[in-house]
């Protein structure tokens, strides 16, 4: 039953939400987690570095500047201004590295490509 005083009323509508966001939270806080659910797993052929390294996407004769995201033995996510200009199989030249490899692209995904080194 709430208060005939307006003010009151409104003090005793503000607890009962406080006690029912303590509660809700005390529930969350203290329900048991499931530690069965399974976790994703990486599928790459080799493990993956994060790095940020410049790089050249070179095929005939054109160079196009793009990002080294992440790098391993097997392949890359490279990141360039316009993934329209980018072919479908180019050399991907690394100059920090010394490194200029074959490769092929796997996915594509707004301005990032995944290539894999041929």
């Amino acid at each position: 039953m709430l208060p005939d005083d307006p003010i009151k009323a409104i003090a005793v509508v503000v607890v009962l939400i406080g006690l029912v966001l303590l509660a809700g939270s005390a529930l969350f806080l203290f329900a048991p987690r499931r530690e069965d659910v399974p976790v994703p797993t990486d599928h790459r052929a080799a493990p993956r570095r994060r790095v940020l390294k410049m790089a050249k996407i070179e095929f005939g004769g054109i160079e196009i500047d793009c990002l080294v995201r992440n790098l391993s033995a097997t392949g890359a996510a490279i990141e360039v201004t316009s993934p329209l200009q980018c072919p479908i199989a180019f050399v991907l030249a690394i100059p920090s590295e010394g490194s200029v490899r074959h490769c092929h692209v796997v996915w594509r995904k707004g301005k990032r490509i995944g290539v894999k080194f041929n």
